[in-house]
């Protein structure tokens, strides 16, 4: 997974982990890999249903999530809660490799999966 993370162009990549035929791992959690060069940031993440829990491989940085600063570094696992925007922020000197699982593939199968750029107005029309 390294590998692919270090072969995608640009200061953050994130690759999901499938199962050969493409479909998640689980029907309840998925998984993916992030990579975050050093001194960089990765873009503003939505609001949406879903929930998070990551855990720092290595490297060395912070997380605002919901307008609340987290610190952490290799061996840190902290959490992204449902309905809070967040972005991941690498501290210079190293590259910052993440391991995540998220609840995507339940909150999806369910028909909940919702963000805040949703136009809400089709969601309770359709």
């Amino acid at each position: 997974m390294k590998a692919r993370l270090d072969e995608t162009e640009g200061n953050w990549a994130t690759q999901r982990y499938l199962k050969a035929d493409g479909r998640e791992v689980s029907r309840v959690l998925g998984g993916c890999a992030e990579r975050l060069n050093a001194s960089t940031s990765s873009p503003p993440r939505r609001q949406d249903t879903l929930s998070a829990v990551y855990h720092v491989i290595t490297g060395k940085g912070r997380s605002e999530v919901g307008g609340q600063a987290l610190e952490w570094e290799a061996g840190d696992t902290f959490g992204v809660p449902a309905w809070h925007a967040y972005q991941h922020f690498a501290d210079a000197g190293e590259t910052v490799y993440l391991y995540r699982f998220d609840d995507k593939p339940m909150i999806t199968a369910l028909g909940f999966y919702r963000s805040a750029e949703d136009d809400t107005e089709n969601l309770i029309s359709d």
